[in-house]
């Protein structure tokens, strides 16, 4: 079963959203202000690795992205090594799901 792991309203980098063997199920986020925001999700420890999910949002923008399903339970990606969320631009909030 997916869980939600909130991400606070922020703009800069956030990482330890998952660990390695976690499932990432993708990402429910919106931009908090009157900028657009971007927001990329990596399987690693930083800005780099395997991209799982890019959110490109509107000024005060929402977005709901679900990844392909192929984890244990149907859902999701297998983390090999971790999730980091970069906050590339403009400050945004939501939630991670990952098992």
């Amino acid at each position: 079963m997916l869980t939600p792991r909130p991400l606070p309203s922020v703009s800069g980098p956030l990482t330890g959203v998952g660990v390695p063997g976690a499932v990432y199920g993708g990402l429910t986020i919106h931009a908090t202000g009157a900028a657009p925001a971007k927001v990329r999700v990596w399987d690693n420890t930083t800005n780099s690795g395997t991209l799982l999910d890019v959110a490109d949002l509107t000024a005060s923008g929402f977005g709901s992205f679900a990844t392909h399903s192929v984890g244990e339970d149907g859902v999701g990606v297998l983390v090999k090594i971790g999730i980091y969320v970069e906050f590339v631009s403009g400050t945004a909030e939501g939630s991670v799901y990952v098992a």
